[in-house]
């Protein structure tokens, strides 16, 4: 019997890093027994995870680290992930979860770290009952899991978790969730070899030249790569952004998407603003997606610089007060509203709501609309806007998604002409950490496959997945990890959280991205087809440098005609073996659903080279 040991849940999310930290592991950890155990090692600064466990999902940070074992031995740049196992313990099998440890899926058995675990409250004895030790491990939720002695080496007997497990079993943690730092407990390492150990502080301070204090430092993130994932903003706002936001939500790895039930991230589900809201009307050239509306509302906080837009159809006093109670609804009451000279905002019901809600409209002079707030902000947001559009290559129509995309990227962005220049406009405006977890994963106009709903999959027929373009974050549909998806099959927005990315080309969905071609690339005016450029090439051969006036033309014309067949057959089969590229246009397909997709044929070109010599004559 044959036995598999790939499995589908490694699954590599494309997440660029570059920090990295150093874990030790001893020589031992290496060798193994024929059972399901795991290594607790003392000598092991971190965990690492193997095959025997599940990995759940990738660090949001995209934190490496290098694992080096006792000798020249050395695994580098190592992703650290969330991992599960079954264990037994005295209250029957759970589910143990470890954080921050290393993914390793070519090492068969997982290493669990001692000090990692008693870092989270876990007492560990892993001394044998035979020298007087408990030989167990005590949780600070009151489990308790027997270790095993193989060859004087304490292990964990666990096993890998099915699906029903992970969703049956209790859940315990034994590892913290934070950031994971070995050298947290480590001494200063002040005194060299001594031999008096009653000494007292006196004696400690009399001690001449002092030993330097150790400290050791993480390698530094690049933040120029991680530019792409901020709307191109600059590197210093993009550090000053992870240094002062957490990014504690996770996206869920998987090459097989299904429907969730439960957030992936429940802690991120757990309003009078002290500050005057700006506004101004935006206005587009081209007609926007799903609507069609070509003007917009903009808000922004005086203070806090916290954005916000809403596209409507008409310039009328109604559809300002909408988005003005929209704005109201989702981000809170300003103390006042600021706007150009407009009559739209002095309209009756605009008035009445202000009086409502007990705000009171300051309006700028007529002609004077730098006296606006909200024409600076909005010069930012037109500026990352195009900005945005020219790296995606987007089309024109999706410009308020673009718009949108951007405004929430300055919300969640640290803001270094604010407070203390360290906060973003949303923490600023709410006084919450901000998380930027959504925004690490895709970047704008990126390709990506959705799940299509059960009620629209056909088996064998159509894939379960379908190809569209990632437009921005739904911040008001599904969990905090659902995304604005362009379909290409409608060209109609829609939110997903169920995602992953198209361009890996290990990963390819082949049906939803086959090899076509577009019909208008055959048959082109004023370009030569390959039957012509051979017949050029070979009329030249055969004609340079010949100085006769009486050859023969029949025969030279049959000669190359049986040799330009030879080598059209040639040339065209090779290149038909050659197209594997997608033709795109920047747009969407229009397509139907259930319409045909329009493959490559090989098609085999026929051409007549007596008549072509002839008309050359």
């Amino acid at each position: 019997m044959a036995k598999i040991n790939h499995r589908f849940d490694q699954v590599d999310c494309h997440l660029p890093n570059t920090s990295k930290d150093n874990y030790v592991v001893s020589v031992n950890a290496t060798k193994f027994f024929n059972e399901p155990l795991a290594l607790m090692d003392g000598g092991a600064n971190g965990g690492i995870g193997g095959r025997d466990m599940r990995l759940m999902s990738y660090n949001a940070d995209g934190r490496r680290v290098n694992i080096g074992i006792a000798g020249d031995h050395q695994m580098t740049g190592k992703r650290l992930g969330t991992f599960c196992s079954v264990i037994v313990t005295n209250r029957g099998k759970i589910l143990a979860i470890f954080h921050q440890y290393a993914h390793v899926p070519e090492q068969e058995k997982s290493i669990h770290s001692k000090c990692q675990f008693q870092a989270h409250n876990n007492l560990v004895g892993d001394t044998a009952t035979a020298y007087g030790g408990p030989q167990r491990i005590q949780t600070a939720d009151g489990y308790q899991l027997p270790l095993s002695i193989r060859s004087g080496l304490p292990y964990i007997r666990q096993t890998y978790p099915t699906n029903d497990e992970i969703k049956e079993l209790t859940h315990v943690q034994f590892t913290s969730p934070a950031e994971w730092n070995p050298n947290l407990n480590d001494d200063s390492r002040r005194l060299d070899y001594y031999e008096q150990y009653d000494i007292n502080a006196t004696d400690i301070a009399n001690v001449m030249n002092p030993l330097t204090p150790r400290y050791s430092v993480p390698t530094v993130i690049d933040y120029e790569s991680k530019r792409k994932y901020f709307a191109h903003l600059p590197a210093s706002v993009v550090k000053a952004t992870f240094k002062h936001t957490t990014q504690n939500m996770k996206l869920p790895p998987a090459s097989y998407l299904h429907k969730m039930f439960k957030s992936p991230n429940p802690s991120a589900n757990l309003k009078r603003r002290d500050e005057d809201d700006a506004t101004d009307m935006i206005y587009s050239d081209t007609p926007a997606c799903n609507g069609g509306e070509k003007c917009a509302h903009i808000f922004v906080g005086r203070k806090s610089k916290l954005t916000d837009a809403y596209k409507v159809k008409h310039q009328n006093a109604e559809d300002f007060l909408l988005c003005f109670q929209d704005r109201v609804r989702q981000r809170g009451c300003p103390t006042g509203l600021v706007a150009d000279n407009a009559p739209m905002y002095r309209g009756w019901k605009n008035a009445v709501y202000l009086r409502d809600i007990c705000i009171s409209l300051w309006q700028c002079e007529s002609k004077y609309q730098h006296q606006n707030y909200a024409e600076n902000r909005w010069q930012t947001v037109k500026r990352y806007t195009n900005r945005v559009m020219d790296r995606s290559g987007c089309p024109p129509y999706v410009w308020f998604l673009a718009l949108s995309y951007v405004i929430f990227c300055l919300n969640n962005c640290v803001d270094p002409n604010i407070g203390e220049g360290n906060k973003s406009p949303l923490q600023i405006a709410t006084f919450q950490m901000t998380d930027i977890s959504p925004l690490l994963y895709f970047y704008f106009w990126e390709p990506v496959y959705y799940l299509v709903d059960e009620s629209e999959q056909h088996f064998p027929s159509k894939s379960k997945e379908m190809r569209g373009r990632w437009v921005g974050i739904s911040e008001h549909i599904g969990n905090k990890m659902t995304y604005k998806i362009i379909s290409d099959t409608t060209g109609n927005e829609i939110c997903r959280s169920a995602i992953r990315t198209a361009r890996d080309n290990t990963m390819k969905n082949l049906r939803e991205d086959p090899v076509t071609v577009d019909k208008d690339l055959f048959n082109v005016e004023n370009i030569l087809s390959p039957a012509e450029d051979i017949a050029n090439n070979k009329l030249k051969e055969v004609t340079s440098g010949n100085t006769f006036n009486d050859f023969d033309e029949s025969a030279i014309s049959k000669d190359i005609e049986i040799q330009l067949q030879v080598e059209l057959d040639a040339r065209f089969n090779d290149s038909n073996e050659q197209q594997t590229g997608h033709f795109k246009t920047a747009s969407p397909k229009r397509a139907s659903p259930t319409g045909p997709q329009r493959h490559v044929k090989q098609k085999r070109l026929s051409v007549n080279v007596s008549s072509y010599l002839s008309s050359l004559d």
